[in-house]
């Protein structure tokens, strides 16, 4: 299995979120169920379906949630920076290997 640290396959269980910390140029991709999105300060969120994808803009922190059920988001670093960014993944919990249920070919 060939893991990239500049990606990541998460499950989100509700209640439970997924935060972000300065997530600019985070990339956000619904792989399944339906993700509700909202970030700190803004006045608008985003509710994302099975294949739609969203690129953060802000450096405020982010809450990714599953609405109605379970769901799973891939999340991919900003094209630049990439190895800042690992360190991002590691402080998110999400540096770890995936497990192969999840594995996704890098580029997927």
């Amino acid at each position: 299995m060939r893991f990239d640290a500049t990606q990541a396959v998460v499950p989100l269980t509700p209640p439970t979120p997924l935060r972000l910390t300065d997530a600019r140029g985070t990339r956000l991709r619904c792989l399944a169920g339906t993700v509700w999105v909202t970030v700190d300060g803004e006045y608008q969120d985003q509710v994302l379906l099975a294949g739609q994808s969203l690129v953060l803009e802000t450096p405020l922190p982010a809450l990714v949630t599953a609405l109605g059920g379970g769901a799973s988001v891939g999340v991919c670093a900003p094209l630049v920076a990439r190895s800042a960014w690992r360190g991002r993944l590691n402080r998110w919990g999400l540096g770890r290997p995936m497990l192969a249920s999840h594995a996704r070919p890098a580029g997927a």
